[in-house]
């Protein structure tokens, strides 16, 4: 059963409210709304899944792979190829989450592209990812940095990136890792939706423990599904 968070606004940090604030008009709202102790309410869902919901790419609405099949070509270009695709299960009716996840010949590059839409609001996002014997991990994304880095990784950001270009630059952030003495484990593609669902848990157990997310109650749920939220989520 996926369990659903949200952000609590007075938990955030300012060095996050910038870092996620379109100008700064935006952020000096939010940041005088903190300070004077009434922070912006941040409404939308952040599910905590126990296991996730697996689809066929072609079972993605038209939108999403319409905008994903580029990233999935250009990685297939570079020698990844397509381990599964799962899709998040959320309240909101306009709201999407999609991803693809793809590993490279040796196994120990996962390449995620993710898809996401809010309304009218769309966007594609790249990570490749390695672990560690430690388990500790590392990841090269072209997503901008938002809130505060989980502790157990080592991240390179190459906004605007085309997938095989990420992938690339994946390889050189691992060439510098090994000279440190980290060399990646292959992850074992039958269990390797087994290692998604846990990094997703990692990054929402990390946030829920520093306050950031909150349970939502079930009226909460209720006012942005616009139904009693069924079981199966």
């Amino acid at each position: 059963m996926t369990t659903f968070y949200r952000v609590d606004g007075a938990r955030l940090t300012y060095a996050e409210y910038w870092r996620m604030a379109p100008g700064f008009l935006a952020f000096a709202l939010s940041a005088g709304c903190k300070l004077l102790g009434t922070p912006i309410r941040f409404e939308f869902a952040v599910p905590r899944p126990d296991r996730l919901f697996l689809v066929e790419f072609e079972e993605f609405p038209e939108a999403a792979c319409r905008a994903m099949e580029p990233a999935l070509e250009s990685a297939r270009s570079a020698g990844l190829r397509l381990i599964f695709c799962h899709r998040l299960a959320l309240p909101e009716p306009s709201r999407l989450g999609a991803g693809a996840y793809l590993l490279d010949d040796t196994n120990e590059t996962g390449l995620m592209i993710g898809y996401g839409q809010s309304g009218n609001s769309r966007e594609l996002h790249l990570a490749c990812v390695s672990q560690f014997t430690d388990e500790t991990l590392a990841t090269t994304t072209t997503t901008k940095k938002s809130m505060k880095p989980t502790p157990w990784q080592s991240v390179e950001r190459y906004p605007g990136s085309n997938a095989r270009t990420i992938y690339e630059k994946h390889l050189a952030h691992l060439a510098r890792l090994a000279g440190q003495g980290s060399i990646p484990v292959p992850h074992d593609p039958a269990r390797f939706d087994r290692f998604v669902l846990e990094c997703e848990l990692r990054y929402v157990d990390y946030h829920i423990d520093r306050g950031i997310f909150v349970p939502m109650t079930e009226e909460e749920l209720e006012a942005l599904s616009g139904r009693l939220i069924e079981e199966e989520f």
